[in-house]
């Protein structure tokens, strides 16, 4: 008996972001973008071995200096930039001209003997806002105005590196707000509040939540080490954390986007070399997806070093962000990169028709498929195992069928790997034949694919005996190998169409 069926197999998986990433600057590292003036500073180690703050356009154009033109300025590290609403100034962590000791433990992320000063936005002044003292052991980084610009955030070191204690080896630090006022002397700061939610540890702010009521940062509070920081989210009215976005690993350096719908940070999350790469989540903790894929070795961002992902600052419309990444801890330099959120694919998967004999023919002989379905991918597993309910688990046949949908522009690898025979269609055209093999393999054929231009895919798969499996992979310049995702799948009959009549057992796997 023929069993004739549309069935509709659906699948549960992490979402993916897909991202296009391209270097801004290849030396760099704090950096924030000025919406309404259209400038982007970002600080940059000089000739002189301190960091300097300069002036760019977003696309990277019309470099100049800002921090060399300040009067006044201390003429050691300058970083971490933050810009102030109106454009018309910004603030930066700053080393003091004389101190005790070296200037290593002064550089961008380690903050000693660093004050928070204001610089114009032209460079005709500057101004110091905090007097740290002269002691190793403090320090300040990360200076980042609310969206009115009436409040600034900072996170202040009270206790240096303590190297036998694993909560304390990134030293005691503290949440420091101010209130902001503008006179006729310039701006300055008043009624600074202090907090360590959960006591002594490292407690590390980045931004204002959306609503101006909290401020997102990273704690250790509630952990083991250092190492592994969570971000949470700490109510400024009661001091106390009232969410956990994180709850493994180690994170670091969140902002929210734009539109306050969603987060970018950084993890270490599934890293192969160690690093730390963006992800990015919802303002509620869920959906979380990974960005960029600096630690893992084959994949077109990786240059085969770990390398640990910074804060960023985003375009005005969300899409995109400019991020600092640091080639080493210890040194703490590293490089500027602009990552676009592609739109995601809304493809559903492609039209499979399995045949119950080995020569796509149906049961009894016909072209007709003797089963048809909605399959999310092509990857599967069957073992000894019969494909669908019905079906012999020997000498049986499948095509799939549909449109593929790239997120980038290029020439693509399709791999196939096939227990028994398979071969590949793009566009019309034969990229891959195994068809022939009597106990498969691997085989691999290239194709260029526009990005967001449907191409028309034909992958047909013959199963003589034993074991079976098909695998359908691609890769590019801009594309990891993976197995092509649902959402880069187009069914050759629109998914509405697809109606379940019976279930059937199992799926990709």
């Amino acid at each position: 008996m023929r069993l004739l069926a549309l069935v509709l197999i659906s699948f549960t998986a992490l979402a993916a972001q897909e991202v296009g990433l391209d270097t801004w600057r290849t030396s760099g590292l704090g950096v924030d973008w000025h919406h309404a003036s259209g400038r982007v500073a970002y600080d940059v180690k000089g000739d002189d071995g301190y960091y300097d703050i300069r002036l760019a356009d977003p696309d990277g154009g019309n470099d100049r200096p800002l921090s060399e033109l300040a009067p006044g300025l201390p003429r050691r590290h300058v970083a971490t930039p933050g810009w102030h609403p109106s454009g018309r100034w910004l603030v930066a962590a700053v080393e003091e001209q004389d101190h005790a000791g070296g200037s290593y433990e002064a550089i961008p992320g380690f903050g000693a003997f660093n004050d928070i000063w204001a610089i114009a936005g032209d460079g005709s002044w500057a101004k110091r806002l905090t007097s740290i003292p002269d002691d190793i052991a403090r320090g300040m980084i990360i200076p980042t105005f609310s969206a009115d610009g009436r409040r600034l955030v900072w996170t202040e070191r009270l206790i240096g590196p303590i190297w036998w204690d694993p909560k304390k080896q990134m030293g005691v630090w503290r949440v420091r707000v101010a209130d902001v006022i503008e006179d006729a002397a310039g701006p300055r700061l008043t009624n600074i509040r202090s907090y360590q939610p959960g006591g002594e540890g490292f407690h590390e702010p980045y931004a204002f939540t959306p609503n101006g009521r909290g401020i997102i940062m990273a704690t250790s509070i509630g952990q083991p080490s250092v190492w592994t920081l969570q971000i949470v989210v700490m109510d400024l009215a009661s001091g106390q954390i009232t969410q956990r976005l994180t709850q493994t690993n180690y994170n670091e350096h969140a902002r929210f986007t734009p539109d306050g719908r969603s987060i970018v940070w950084m993890t270490n999350a599934s890293s192969t070399l160690g690093g730390c790469d963006w992800w990015m989540m919802d303002a509620d903790g869920a959906n979380k997806r990974r960005l960029s894929y600096f630690n893992e070795p084959g994949h077109p961002h990786c240059d085969g070093h770990a390398r640990w992902a910074g804060l960023m600052t985003f375009a005005p419309d969300g899409r995109s962000f400019l991020g600092g990444g640091q080639y080493d801890l210890f040194s703490q330099e590293g490089w500027i990169k602009r990552v676009t959120l592609l739109p995601n694919g809304t493809g559903t998967g492609l039209t499979g028709e399995y045949f119950a004999r080995e020569d796509l023919r149906g049961a009894d002989g016909g072209l007709e498929a003797d089963l048809e379905r909605l399959d999310a991918t092509v990857d599967f597993n069957w073992g000894w195992w019969m494909p669908a309910f019905g079906l012999p688990a020997d000498r049986f046949s499948v095509r799939w069928s549909g449109e593929l949908e790239p997120a980038y522009s290029g020439v693509y690898t399709f791999h196939l790997t096939a227990d028994d025979g398979a071969r590949l269609w793009i566009d019309d055209r034969l990229v891959v034949d195994m068809w022939g093999g009597a106990w498969g393999g691997v085989a691999s054929g290239t194709a260029p694919l526009v990005a967001g231009r449907r191409h028309a895919i034909r992958l047909e798969y013959r199963e003589s005996w034993g074991a079976a499996v098909m695998k359908l992979e691609w890769s590019g310049a801009r594309q990891v190998r993976q197995v092509i995702p649902t959402s880069r799948l187009h069914p050759r009959e629109p998914a509405g169409a697809v109606r379940r009549l019976f279930g059937l057992p199992g799926g990709n796997g």
